[in-house]
């Protein structure tokens, strides 16, 4: 091995965690995680040495960790110092690590539409196409008209055609979620909405509709979303440092939108379930079939300035990306900051990516780009 490759995996072991030098044993961790070498999954630790000087420039600022899995192996575990929010209290310089619990924001979402899978294989909802009137008899009056049609699906894929304005910075008062964050009543609050488009027809994203899920699980189960989401999800995943918020006026209501705190190797095991068919571990938490209707485009994401277009599954964004010359498919379980779970089947990796950038909408140097420039191109090069 020449000194220049010798130097670049003394930077890279010592600018990563101990998961990345190339001593490392082939172990399975407490969480279940296995964690190996760069050597061992043949990726290129040039590029990823490429990524961390990105990081160290702040081509991408304030990034807080960054994970990757191969495979079923976790081969790069890298934490940095940043500034923090805990639900949109101001926490300072945070050194982050692999305690470290964090904002997931809208990656919130995902894990109740997992929850709405589990309750369907456990038989207490027959379908996604159940319609959601049956649900809440008592605002059976705002289901009059096309409202009756409006199905658990529409809400999973954010088509229910409510009215609702999410567009606009969740500093203004009147965003529609932090209209329903300040009701006695959220869900409510968002059934009563005016229809604005056929159900079915118009992507729209909307907090409201994943509330309603979370009502939806509480109806079915008898039980709030987090202690729902804590028996049967969380304990299967190892997952044991959950902090969910609750919503800012009904405080004994969890944020079902966006209150969710996890650990970064928490969210790689919620991206692990995904790309092993719904299987942890060698038990099956989710069925296969939800796991691909979760994953694949359900609707067409209608054009938002400084949104990339692309589509929309079961609370999953979803694009198609060109890297190297190749088209892949790529999902993104995706929240405010910055905070994500991204998956590309086709190689069999996740990447977990945390940050603090909150509500900086239009920073292009976002998780999807670390995805597409260092993380695939990593695996993908017969480097190594």
């Amino acid at each position: 091995m020449n000194t220049l490759k010798l130097i670049v995996l003394a930077l890279l072991a010592s600018c990563c965690s101990s998961h990345t030098t190339s001593n490392m044993k082939h172990r399975k961790n407490t969480d279940g995680i296995i964690t190996d070498s760069l050597i061992k999954t043949h990726a290129d630790s040039l590029k990823l040495i490429e990524l961390n000087t990105a990081i160290a420039n702040d081509s991408f600022p304030n990034t807080h960790s960054i994970l990757m899995m191969k495979d079923g192996i976790l081969f790069y575990e890298n934490y940095f110092q940043g500034c923090d929010q805990n639900n949109g209290k101001r926490l300072g310089l945070v050194n982050h690590g692999l305690n470290t619990l964090h904002d997931c924001r809208s990656i919130t979402k995902t894990v109740v539409s997992a929850c709405i899978g589990i309750t369907i294989k456990m038989g207490l909802i027959p379908s996604v196409e159940e319609p959601v009137k049956n649900y809440f008899p008592e605002y059976v009056k705002y289901f009059e008209g096309e409202k009756s049609k409006i199905t658990i699906r529409d809400l999973l894929t954010m088509t229910s055609g409510l009215k609702w304005n999410e567009h606009t910075s969740y500093a203004n008062p009147f965003n529609s979620e932090i209209q329903m964050n300040l009701r006695k009543n959220p869900v409510k609050y968002v059934l009563k909405q005016k229809l604005a488009f056929s159900p079915g027809s118009y992507w729209n994203y909307s907090g409201g509709n994943t509330q309603v899920l979370a009502a939806i699980i509480e109806k079915v189960s008898g039980k709030k979303i987090d202690v729902f989401a804590n028996e049967n999800l969380f304990n299967h995943l190892g997952i044991n440092q959950v902090e969910w918020k609750t919503l800012l006026f009904q405080h004994s209501l969890p944020s079902a939108a966006s209150g969710l705190r996890l650990t970064s190797k928490e969210m790689l095991s919620i991206g692990s379930l995904c790309v092993n068919d719904g299987f942890f571990n060698g038990i099956q938490i989710l069925d296969t079939s939800w796991v691909e209707n979760s994953l694949k485009n359900a609707i067409k994401r209608n054009t938002l300035k400084k949104i990339k277009p692309g589509g929309y599954g079961y609370q999953f964004w979803n694009y198609n990306e060109m890297v190297n010359g190749k088209c892949y498919y790529i999902v993104e379980a995706k929240g405010n900051g910055g905070n994500s779970i991204l998956i590309c089947k086709e190689l069999n990796l996740i990447a977990v990516v945390t940050a603090g950038n909150y509500n900086k909408f239009d920073l292009m140097n976002n998780p999807l780009k670390i995805f597409t420039e260092y993380v695939i191109p990593a695996v993908i090069s017969k480097k190594g």
